[in-house]
């Protein structure tokens, strides 16, 4: 689905058109193929970048081209039933346009179609810095619910799988967003440069650039804190759950040696063969007493060396 959106500093209207003019923000949602052949038609743009932002697995970068400047980056994306990931999105600025191409649905971007945030469609390296704005928030609502979270937890409240589960699933999250910002960061960095084409920031845009870059420096640190606490959870958890277990089958198998002591003995004395002590009634309470200290010398060699 392609939309085009007009706003200019006169007209603060967001407005919805028909058609590209000068100035136009054109955003592509999920674009078919005729939608894409429309779009190289009408603004003169790449094909094959367009169909890169359609990857689910494209990287940030920046492309120079003769018709447009081409920045991928990737969004934090909450999907339905609790997936969280982060999914490719494309912004080409162009001579006469800024072009937004999705993969899919991109809520981040709502604020700026709802008109929730002030914008102006005909300011296109400012508009394109708002955006790097809402997603650098984004990550940082979603990096703190995640490190609020990994905080709370402890080695002892992993009770079954289904917790390891979602320790697992939060690392898979974590290294998604570090796999995204640690590329972001650099495209900010070279754009920062001043040698990108259609970038001349001026003195304004360049701080913004610049606060946007310790931002993104920051949340990557953050990303990659948290992970190193979540898996510290989770390994301090394996490591209890490893020595119970081992404390459990060492005392499984203490047990299953004392337990044969008085098992041989009886089984000996059980045959139906002739046996010392048969005839005598005083045979069997020796035999036991015999048995029960042997026993109780066994289970304190056991204790010494704490097995038990």
């Amino acid at each position: 689905m392609i939309t085009y959106y007009y706003r200019t500093i006169k007209n603060r209207r967001l407005q919805k058109l028909e058609a590209p003019r000068v100035g136009i923000w054109v955003h592509a949602e999920a674009p078919s193929g005729n939608e894409i052949t429309h779009l190289c038609n009408t603004l003169g743009v790449d094909e094959e970048i367009l169909l890169d932002a359609l990857d689910p697995h494209e990287v940030p970068r920046v492309e120079v081209e003769k018709n447009a400047t081409y920045v991928f980056t990737r969004v934090p994306q909450v999907h339905e039933g609790g997936d969280i990931n982060t999914v490719p999105v494309l912004i080409a600025i162009g001579d006469t346009f800024v072009l937004t191409v999705a993969l899919q649905h991109v809520a981040s971007l709502d604020r700026f179609t709802s008109a929730a945030i002030e914008f102006y469609t005909t300011q296109k390296v400012r508009l394109f810095m708002q955006f790097f704005s809402v997603f650098v928030s984004t990550y940082q609502r979603r990096l703190t619910q995640i490190a609020k979270r990994v905080r709370a937890m402890n080695a002892a409240d992993i009770v079954d799988a289904r917790d390891i589960t979602n320790f697992v699933e939060t690392e898979r999250v974590l290294n998604d967003y570090i796999f995204a910002l640690a590329p972001t960061r650099r495209v900010l960095q070279r754009l920062l440069s001043g040698n990108v084409q259609r970038f001349n920031l001026h003195e304004h845009d360049a701080d913004l650039v610049e606060d946007l870059l310790i931002d993104i420096t920051q949340l990557e640190d953050m990303a990659t804190l948290t992970l190193k606490n979540a898996v510290a959870v989770r390994t301090a958890h394996a490591t209890i759950v490893s020595t119970n277990l081992n404390n459990t089958m060492k005392m499984l198998a203490a047990l299953t040696v004392v337990l044969t002591v008085p098992t041989i003995i009886s089984s000996f004395f059980g045959m139906n063969v002739p046996v010392p002590m048969a005839s005598w009634h005083g045979g069997f309470p020796l035999i036991v007493a015999v048995t029960l200290s042997i026993v109780a010398l066994v289970m304190w060699l056991f204790h010494r060396k704490r097995w038990f």
